[in-house]
């Protein structure tokens, strides 16, 4: 029997089939790798606050490649706890997979008295 596929067109079918299979494994291994990756604010997106009052940030939870890197997020803010208005926390981190992604929680004081 005669090959159907000869010479220089049995290289290529070689080459085609490899890339294929290895275009499929790399796609199911990124995601299974990837699968679980976040960067996401912890707690509310918008928090009210009254003058002077205390706030502990929840941050935000950065996972990236199956690994915990929320220790590397940077943190960003323009709060004046004494001054009414509408704030912000900013969050971003120098990250291959998150890089470029900006999370913003936003704060507002306002002049009540919460405490009551």
């Amino acid at each position: 029997m005669r090959s159907l596929i000869k010479g220089k067109n049995k290289i290529i079918f070689i080459f085609l089939v490899i890339a294929i299979i290895s275009i499929f494994l790399g796609y199911f291994t990124g995601k299974i790798i990837c699968g679980e990756d976040k960067f996401m604010l912890n707690g509310k997106s918008t928090i009210v606050l009254g003058l002077e009052q205390a706030y502990v940030d929840e941050g935000i939870t950065a996972i990236a490649f199956g690994k915990d890197i929320s220790n590397q997020v940077i943190t960003i803010t323009n709060i004046n706890f004494g001054v009414p208005g509408q704030y912000y926390i900013k969050y971003t981190i120098k990250n291959i997979r998150f890089k470029g992604v900006e999370k913003y929680r936003i704060v507002i004081i306002e002049d009540i008295d919460y405490e009551k």
